[in-house]
């Protein structure tokens, strides 16, 4: 799934949030629009940021799991 709207735009922010009310991933951009990705309960996130500029994936930085009881 593509979103064409987000492209071209500077990010500002990327926010997990996993609350009681609610389950989304919230990337805020510098122009004060979200595109926020709305979760179903009962996941596990793993998060990795990367490098490709070679072409082959070098990880940077891991963080710990986080999961996501409904």
């Amino acid at each position: 799934m593509e979103f064409p709207q987000a492209r071209g735009r500077t990010v500002e922010k990327v926010e997990l949030v996993a609350n009681s009310d609610c389950h989304c991933i919230s990337i805020r951009f510098q122009d004060k629009t979200d595109l926020s990705v709305m979760v179903d309960p009962w996941l596990i996130f793993n998060a990795e940021f990367s490098d490709w500029k070679t072409h082959d994936q070098r990880v940077l930085k891991r963080w710990p799991a986080i999961r996501i009881d409904g």
